[in-house]
């Protein structure tokens, strides 16, 4: 389209308002040219109140003693009420009225109408009377609010919607949540009785956009359904638009287009396209509050069911660390954005997805990922407590979907509520289970619990070029999250095969096949039936772009990974470590936590609350560990890339198990780790150290890939029967009955030579 004219747009718009218009409604008041500790951004080019009275700054900083639990949110928005109103362009015609200064959403320009959607908090503070709200009826600020109003209106396109990104978009993201913002600013001026031709404007403005919006004509209603928290927050803004209009028709095709998302913009995975694919940032923190708000206006039981559905997946695809209640989501498989690990325990100025809370009286599993009402009140006391002056917010940190859904944020759910939902979780609740979810695109996101751990892969075709494909979070019991990839908008924290230009395996469409047993030639397993094998299995998968082929077996006490590819490279695993974490090579050089470190080793352990993993290369290897800037939970752990040179093929173990104790008692079965190796019960033992040929320990082989299969490292206390294979010095031999501590040798007795690798 071309950029429409002014005159063409709106003929109800009121032109420019002047300082003498003002004057002559009565609506001035004397000009305050002192901004406290503000200053106007130069950007802005605003008079100094030459031509719209400027919004006298706070007469004294915010009491918090006087906000009401609920509303201390707004403390540090009333901080920047005067700053932000005082940056309002009133001193160019081209521009009056446009909210400068860079407070929120960029490019801070004026055809961008996400910057105006601050008319929602000027019309806040100016219609509700508190104790410690001084623009309450404040005529300054209603001034520079209609002068922003106007110019919010002007930008609004001749057929509803809004532009963001240049004058001649269509934008819906600016057009859904623009449509919240009007509202809430119409029901704050109603609410006064403030600008009656202006709320006729607004009234006007609603219905186009939510006309435009609706519209299954338009782009944003094509199948499948892109970027669907924009979706979402469009009908929660014409369900809140029809609400202050009291307009019912407004509404009327809600139902079929909430029918619309279920179909087309929620995959039968359970998460919502972003564009295409899974975002825990977009789903958690932006959509899931508006699909809140849709319900809570609504009631539709659609959109409850959308809910329950993304939050099942939501609990596949985050992990709960054992030590705080803070999680730690599959990143590596997030389309969007670099939101990927959060602590529940939100304090209102934090709580971006506050109104979320609302669903969970009728999707009491997502309590797992709420701050809890007990917490709040914690939180809120705190403070009201502290002596400590408001912080004013920040620019491009002023949300103003924060405060209006902290305000609105249900007391819900309890301690016990999120304890119970917490305890549920499937990698809690259960051991063992295969879980194979499908995406719109050909995706397959697979989760897969065994006794030592909890696995999150993601194969297929990438939904965006930021996304990394394979394995991407691993998880144990006690331990937590031990390795997580993330995408590239996190950093480059990489799981797999890269050449030796850096070209990772991963950053490909990745075809896989399900594979019956640790081979890579195992019988093939239908996708459709991967839920049914939770014993040992493997992912053959294959990098569209390298052609490196990565097989990933999983074992009930840990995982392979084995790669094989045209050239040699390095395998790479995204460490995550906690500053108390034992970081060990086998050559007894230590690593450290936020810090590099490198060794000439063929394994690597890690042990934390009382459990080792170990990763094991198998041969002698220059490799690395390096610290990245990628921490989480609020820097109680930092992801560490480890760089394991590799040739052509290569197998890499990750094992877990408690480090053996003198003092434990162990019964036959029970598994510990000791001196690099890892070791297997045989009978009742306590304070026998491990290494015993003939004792109650028997050392667990390496297992390694060859033409006869997957076949384990001959070991000395082993107990073998007749017919295992072994292998030993490159050959594999066959058991013919049973022995123990009887090395293979090729001169017959109880092995017999089958083959070589």
């Amino acid at each position: 389209m071309t950029d429409p004219s002014p005159s063409a747009e709106a003929p109800l718009l009121l032109q420019p308002i002047s300082r003498r218009t003002l004057l002559l409604a009565g609506l001035g008041v004397a000009a305050v040219t002192a901004l406290g500790v503000f200053e106007r951004s130069p950007a802005a080019s605003a008079s100094a109140g030459t031509v719209l009275p400027l919004v006298a700054p706070l007469p004294a900083a915010p009491d918090r003693t006087l906000f009401a639990p609920q509303e201390q949110v707004l403390a540090a928005y009333l901080m920047i009420v005067a700053p932000m109103a005082n940056d309002i362009v009133d001193d160019d015609p081209d521009r009056f009225g446009f909210m400068g200064g860079g407070w929120w959403r960029t490019p801070s320009e004026p055809f961008n109408a996400r910057v105006q959607e601050h008319v929602a908090t000027l019309s806040w503070f100016y219609a509700n009377e508190r104790s410690w709200n001084p623009y309450y009826l404040d005529g300054a600020l209603l001034g520079r609010l209609d002068a922003a109003i106007g110019h919010y209106l002007r930008i609004q396109h001749p057929n509803g919607s809004f532009p963001e990104y240049t004058t001649t978009e269509f934008s819906r993201a600016a057009t859904a949540f623009g449509m919240v913002a009007l509202s809430e600013a119409l029901a704050n001026l109603r609410a006064t009785n403030a600008l009656p031709e202006r709320q006729i404007e607004l009234e006007a403005s609603l219905r186009r956009a939510a006309v435009w919006f609706m519209d299954l004509t338009n782009g944003h209603w094509k199948i499948p359904l892109p970027f669907v928290n924009q979706t979402v927050g469009g009908l929660a803004g014409i369900a809140r638009a029809a609400r202050v209009l009291d307009d019912a028709d407004l509404a009327a095709d809600l139902s079929d287009r909430i029918d619309f998302i279920a179909e087309h913009g929620q995959a039968p995975a359970g998460f919502f396209h972003e564009p295409f694919g899974f975002d825990f940032g977009y789903n958690f923190f932006v959509m899931l509050p508006d699909l809140a708000d849709l319900h809570a206006i609504t009631g539709n039981p659609v959109v409850l069911d959308m809910a329950q559905k993304w939050t099942d997946f939501a609990r596949h695809a985050v992990v709960r660390e054992p030590d705080v209640s803070g999680y730690i989501a599959h990143s590596a498989a997030c389309s969007r954005t670099a939101d990927w690990n959060f602590l529940t325990n939100f304090a209102d100025d934090a709580e971006r997805g506050a109104l979320s809370a609302a669903l969970a009286p009728d999707a009491p599993e997502l309590a797992a990922f709420l701050t809890t009402f007990e917490e709040k009140l914690a939180s809120r006391g705190a403070w009201a407590a502290t002596p400590d002056p408001v912080a004013a917010r920040a620019k491009q940190g002023t949300s103003p979907r924060l405060w209006m859904h902290v305000i609105e944020r249900p007391d819900v759910p309890s301690d016990a509520d999120r304890a119970a939902s917490e305890a549920s979780l499937p990698y809690i609740m259960s051991e063992r289970f295969t879980e194979r979810r499908v995406g719109t695109l050909a995706q397959d996101y697979v989760f897969a619990r065994r006794p030592a751990y909890y696995l999150s892969s993601f194969f297929g075709t990438r939904s965006q070029p930021m996304n990394r494909m394979g394995p991407g979070l691993l998880w144990h019991p006690q331990m937590g999250t031990v390795l997580a990839a993330t995408n590239t908008s996190v950093g480059a924290a990489s799981w797999g095969f890269a050449d030796t230009a850096g070209t990772e395996s991963a950053m490909s469409d990745m075809a896989v096949v399900y594979r019956r047993g640790s081979s890579g030639s195992g019988a093939v397993i239908v996708p459709d039936a991967l839920v049914a094998e939770t014993g040992v299995i493997t992912f053959d998968a294959t990098s569209s772009a390298s052609g490196v082929r990565t097989l990933t077996t999983l074992r009930d006490t840990g995982v392979t990974l084995r790669t094989e590819s045209a050239v040699t490279g390095t395998f790479r695993l995204p460490l995550v470590l906690r500053a108390t974490d034992e970081v060990i090579y086998s050559d007894g050089a230590t690593g450290q936590f936020n810090a590099t470190s490198a060794a000439e080793a063929t394994w690597l352990s890690v042990q934390r609350n009382g459990v080792r993993m170990q990763i094991s290369w198998g041969t002698e290897s220059a490799v690395t560990l390096s610290a990245t800037p990628m921490s989480m939970l609020g820097g109680t752990r930092r992801v560490h890339q480890l760089s394991i040179p590799v040739g052509v093929s290569a197998q890499i173990e990750i094992e877990f198990a408690a480090p053996w104790s003198s003092t434990s008692t162990y019964t036959t079965g029970d598994r510990v780790s000791f001196d690099g190796s890892f070791w297997v019960a045989q009978w009742w033992t306590r304070d026998l150290r491990p290494g015993d040929p003939t004792g109650p320990w028997s050392q667990l082989g390496c297992e390694l890939e060859t033409a006869d299969g997957p076949v384990r490292t001959w070991t000395a206390s082993w107990i073998y029967g007749g017919g295992e294979k072994v292998l030993h010095n490159g050959v594999i031999y066959l058991a013919r009955w049973w022995s123990r501590n009887q090395a293979p040798d090729g001169t017959g007795g109880a092995w017999q030579r089958v083959g070589e690798i």
